[in-house]
């Protein structure tokens, strides 16, 4: 198993204020996690993510921890990440 994620902040069609704002690489034996540059902004975005029902939504500060736990989850039970 490898992983190879990166997690992203910043809008499309402003490409020059995308920054990778955490990184998780690794493979079955070990994961490496690092903060990067926008990492906090990324962790405090609070902009609310509309789900397929057009009624509920979720910031996006939240949706990325549910994220990064799935991954994290995934690599402790050995299975591919699916995220």
């Amino acid at each position: 198993m490898k992983i190879n994620q990166a997690f992203i902040h910043g809008f499309m069609g402003n490409s020059d204020k995308i920054t990778n704002a955490l990184t998780v690489v690794g493979d079955s034996e070990s994961i490496r996690i690092t903060k990067c540059e926008g990492f906090d902004e990324w962790l405090a975005e609070t902009i609310g993510v509309v789900h397929p029902n057009l009624r509920d939504e979720t910031p996006y500060n939240v949706m990325n921890r549910q994220l990064l736990h799935s991954l994290i989850d995934a690599w402790l039970d050995d299975v591919e990440f699916d995220g």
